[in-house]
C-alpha cells in the first residue's frame, strides 16, 4: 500500500527547484519582518514578488527580462505616498510611468510621470462635481 502524504508541511522557508536544480520559486522571509513569494524564471531572474509587511501592507511587482519593475500593485494605508491602493505601469526604460491610486479619503487620481516629474495629474472628482484631495 502507497504511503498517504503528509496533510501539513511547516517550515521557514520552502524553495521550488526545476529539474535543472534552479531555483523557479522561493518562500518565505524578506526584508523588514515581511513574507514573500518570489517566481524566477528559466534564468533565475525574479520575475514576480508578493510581499505581506508586518504592519499589513501588501504588494505585487512584476519585473521584464532586463529585471525593471513594470507592474506595482501596493495596498498600504499608512503610507500616504503610495496611497491605499495604488497602481503603478512604468515604461521599459524606467523613464515613465502611469499611477492610479485611490487615497484613505476615497479620491481617485492619476499620475503621468516622465523622469521622475508628474507632468499631469487627475485628481478624482466625486458625484456633486467638487474636486477629491489633491486638488489641482
Amino acid at each position: 500500500m502507497a504511503e498517504q502524504p503528509a496533510k501539513v508541511v511547516e517550515a521557514e522557508r520552502f524553495v521550488l527547484r526545476d529539474c535543472q536544480g534552479r531555483i523557479r520559486a522561493d518562500l518565505g522571509p524578506g526584508e523588514a519582518s515581511s513574507i514573500a513569494l518570489k517566481l524566477y524564471d528559466g534564468q533565475g531572474n525574479c520575475r514576480v514578488e508578493l510581499v505581506v509587511a508586518k504592519d499589513g501592507a501588501a504588494g505585487l511587482q512584476l519585473w521584464d527580462e532586463q529585471g525593471m519593475p513594470r507592474v506595482i500593485l501596493a495596498l498600504d494605508p499608512d503610507q500616504p505616498c503610495v496611497a491605499a491602493p495604488s497602481l503603478s505601469l512604468n515604461s521599459k526604460d524606467g523613464r515613465g510611468s502611469v499611477m492610479l491610486s485611490v487615497a484613505p479619503d476615497g479620491s481617485p487620481s492619476v499620475d503621468f510621470v516622465k523622469e521622475g516629474e508628474v507632468f499631469l495629474g487627475i485628481p478624482g472628482r466625486d458625484r456633486g462635481g467638487t474636486q477629491g484631495a489633491g486638488g489641482g
